[in-house]
């Protein structure tokens, strides 16, 4: 049997990609910059993409909000109206309330297009869990290896994409965005 060395990473915690398209993703995301409670059912209507970064990352958290704005950018005015960003920190220990409206300034993002959420450890990982965000933190040096996933909601609150960050997916991102935009809302 195979040991891993005292050191290793906590086991990833394993995604079975859920929720699935056409579910409805869990309600309950977390607290934002003001620490009000975010519901995904508050975003009814609006094209929501969920996504999952923390504040320390200098890795593929950029690229991930990076994807995202470039998505956005591309949209009309008017279009982009209709979408909402909603980032749930992977590292809930440590990015609380201050911490992540710093985040949102770092990357140069507002509310309410885009709302970077936190909240209590045992609540912000269990919606990690129920959004099926696969994580785990090394021990060492504390960075976090994660999924860099991108949860499609629709204008109705179902899952409409399950995107990754890459190339080709930032242009399958950001035509979603503009296919869904153009649905007829809730």
């Amino acid at each position: 049997m195979l040991q891993l060395p005292a050191h290793a990473a906590e086991p990833a915690k394993v995604a079975s990609v859920g929720p699935k398209i056409g579910e409805v993703p869990p309600a309950l995301l977390g607290k934002d910059r003001k620490g009000d409670l975010v519901d995904l059912s508050q975003h009814r209507g609006k094209v929501v993409v969920v996504t999952g970064i923390y504040a320390t990352c200098f890795h593929t958290c950029p690229l991930i909000m990076g994807q995202l704005r470039r998505s956005l950018d591309a949209l009309s005015k008017a279009d982009r109206e209709h979408v909402r960003v909603l980032a749930v920190t992977l590292n809930p220990e440590h990015d609380k309330q201050p911490v992540m409206l710093k985040t949102a300034a770092r990357y140069q993002v507002k509310s309410p297009e885009y709302r970077l959420l936190w909240g209590e450890p045992e609540a912000v990982n269990a919606t990690l869990d129920r959004l099926e965000i696969a994580r785990s933190k090394n021990p060492m040096n504390g960075e976090i290896d994660h999924a860099n996933l991108f949860i499609v909601v629709d204008r109705k609150g179902q899952v409409a994409y399950r995107l990754t960050l890459g190339d080709n997916q930032e242009r399958w991102l950001s035509d979603a965005i503009k296919l869904l935009v153009k649905e007829p809302g809730a």
